[in-house]
Order: structure tokens, then sequence, then C-alpha cells
């Protein structure tokens, strides 16, 4: 028994033994597995790192590639333009990296496409020389912009009716006292940007508005108020006679504006605007943002208003602008495109070479559909085929003919 009693202690001393072996044999695999463990932590770190800095040089390159295309200037950069006499401050808030041109929008909510040699003239003086910043400042730009149009809508939304009379007549007052002229007051209007100024020795030619004393109402006070003749005491006129003569006088210089644009003068102080795009862009795809030209569908006024004809795709649209698109289309005529163009053939742009193909699940649409013939078809034609048809279908519900 006493061996026995010595025999187990021996064993459990072993299997000690042998638990704090294991123990120190674990001990150093888990300072291992730490070590490991920090290094692969490190490599993350470092691979998450060259990822950022790989997208910020992404950016950048971008950046400098656009540079390259042309943008001079970065989105973010504020504009000032006049309208109605009245500076409106505006920011670039898109480039358009195909048709290179800036999307700016201003103070009130409108926007506008300009180009570099626009934004040129527009930009403030603190503005020049500004970089063209990466895409984490550009989003804190534009967070600052939407913020800033938040405060400016309220703001409009506060009394607008008011502020637009007070506005309106403090303009009509500066400008005629800077400018001290009728057609250069007119045509700075905002929402007059089609019209140019026509020279006042066209006008008091009488030969070249012969025939127009029919057309407008008080003629002769319209006529001195467009040349700032100053009426005499005793023909004073009441405010409601006014209000007539100054929309005659807006009527009679449109009419005038139509036979001055297609004359020489007129031609090359058109050109000036089309060259800026001043009167819009095809809205065309394939026309690229072909810069495109007013015209009227009647040389008679109060029949049709203006729209914009694409010198490239032939096509006629609706102007841009809400207010431009409310313009008598008779100030402008019917001739004045076609004939600036046959004036000066090496403006002519060459035929769109694409073409859309309306396709359903990647097929072509085929020509014999009804997608194309009711297409081509008159809507009076496909109304009495329809006739026919419902003709057809009641015999034969009726059981034919008796």
């Amino acid at each position: 028994p006493a061996k026995r009693a010595t025999r187990s202690k021996e064993v459990e001393e072993e299997k000690k033994v042998e638990e704090v072996e294991k123990v120190e044999k674990l001990i150093p695999k888990k300072e291992e597995e730490e070590v490991e463990y920090k290094k692969d932590v490190k490599k993350d770190v470092k691979k998450n790192a060259k990822k950022e800095v790989t997208k910020e040089e992404n950016e950048e390159e971008m950046m400098e590639f656009k540079r390259k295309k042309g943008q001079k200037y970065a989105v973010g950069t504020t504009i000032s333009k006049q309208f109605d006499g009245e500076d409106f401050k505006g920011k670039i808030i898109e480039y358009n990296l195909t048709k290179q041109w800036y999307k700016v929008r201003y103070e009130d909510s409108d926007e506008e496409d300009l180009t570099a040699d626009e934004i040129a003239d527009l930009i403030l003086p603190e503005e020049e020389g500004k970089p063209v910043t990466n895409a984490k400042k550009r989003k804190e730009e534009e967070s600052a912009a939407q913020s800033d149009r938040k405060r400016s809508k309220e703001a409009i939304v506060e009394g607008e009716e008011e502020e637009e009379e007070e506005e309106e007549d403090s303009s009509e007052i500066s400008a005629s006292d800077e400018d001290g002229s009728w057609i250069a007051w007119f045509c700075s209007l905002r929402g007059n940007e089609f019209f140019c100024e026509v020279d006042e020795d066209y006008i008091q030619d009488d030969f070249n508005l012969t025939g127009l004393n029919g057309l407008v109402p008080y003629y002769d006070y319209a006529l001195d108020m467009v040349l700032d003749v100053e009426m005499p005491m005793e023909d004073a006129l009441t405010e409601d006679q006014q209000e007539i003569v100054e929309s005659a006088a807006e009527m009679l210089y449109g009419l005038i504006h139509a036979r001055y644009i297609v004359t020489n003068r007129g031609m090359h102080a058109m050109y000036e605007k089309y060259r800026s795009a001043s009167f819009g862009r095809c809205p065309h795809v394939f026309c690229q943002g072909q810069p495109v030209l007013p015209v009227g569908l009647s040389d008679l006024p109060r029949n049709y208003t203006v729209n914009v004809f694409c010198p490239r795709c032939h096509g006629l649209f609706f102007p841009k602008s809400t207010r431009q698109a409310n313009i008598d289309g008779a100030y402008f005529g019917t001739t004045f495109p076609h004939l600036y163009l046959m004036t000066h053939p090496d403006m002519i742009p060459a035929k769109p070479t694409q073409h859309y193909v309306p396709r359903v699940y990647g097929f072509k649409i085929h020509q014999s559909s009804l997608y194309f013939r009711n297409h081509e078809e008159g809507p009076e034609h496909r109304s009495e085929s329809g006739g026919r048809h419902s003709r057809k279908s009641k015999n034969r519900q009726g059981g034919g003919r008796k």
C-alpha cells in the first residue's frame, strides 16, 4: 500500500508537469498569432490608404484632363450678369465635358449655359485664377451653394410681388437715366436678349418704316418714345394712354427690328449674338449643342410667338427661357435665319451623320408596323380607318347583312 501511494503521487506530479509544459507551449503561439494579426491589420490599413491615395490621384488626373480639354473655371466659381439693369450673381454648378460649356445657376434659381469666353467676361475679379478643385472640395462647395440657394429662395418668396414691382420701377428709372436711350434700355430688359440695338439713323429714315403706321396704334407717339423725342406739355397723355403708347412703342420697335436684321448692319449685330449662343442651342442630341437662330411663323404681329431654328438639323423649337418664348415672332420675321445662312454660306453646319433608330429589346421596329404607319399617316386618316374597322366589327356582331 505504501508503494501504491507513492506511485499515485508520482503520476499526479507527472500530469501537472505535462499540463505546465502544454501551457508554456501555448503562450508563444498566442503571442505569434497576435503579432501576425497586427501585421495583417497594418497591411489592410496600408491598402486602404493606397486606395484613398489612388482615388485622389484619379480625381486629380480627371481634373487635369478636364483642364486640358478646356475647363478653365472650377465648379462653384461666382459670376455676375446684368438683367433689367440689375446685377445677379450666379455660380457654376456643372461643366459639360463633351460640349465644353458651363451651367450657371443664378440667385433667382434661373439656369443658363455659357461658354468659357462668356464666363471670362462675367467672372468676378476675386474669382480669377481660381484652380479647378477636386471632388471632395467640390462637394463641400455644392453643399454650401445649396444652403445659399435655400436662403435666397426663402427671401424671394417673402413679398415677391412687391419686390418685383419695385425692382422693375427702379431698373427702368436707373437704366433710362444711365443710358439715356430707350432702345438700349429696352434691349437690356430681362427676356429681350434676342433683340439687337437698331441704329437710330435706320429708324429716322421714313422709307424703312413704310406701312407700319397702319399696324401700330398711336404710331407718332410710339415713334417719338423710341427715338427719345420729348413730348410738349400740351400733348401730355393720361396714365391709361401712356400704357398704350408704351406697348405700341414695343410693337413698333419689334417690327422695325424684323426689317433691320435682314440688312448688312443688322446681320452683323445678330452674328455676335449667334456666335456667343445668345439665342440658345439645339436640344437635338446629334446636333451637339449647335447654336440656333430666332425665327417667326408669321410676319404679322399677334399671331405666333418666336421660335428658334437649328441650321444643322433644320428643326424648329421653343426657346429655353419662358420670358423669351413669350416674344412675338413677327419681331424677327420668317426670313432672317434663312437669308442669314444664304448670305454667309461658310456658317452653314454639316447635317448630323447619326440617326436615331428605335428598338425594342435590341430589335429594330419593322417599317410596316403601326408604330410607323400611324406616325406617317395623319390623324384624320387614322380616324377614318378606325371608323371602317368599327363598322366591320358591328356587322360581324350583328350577323352580317340581312
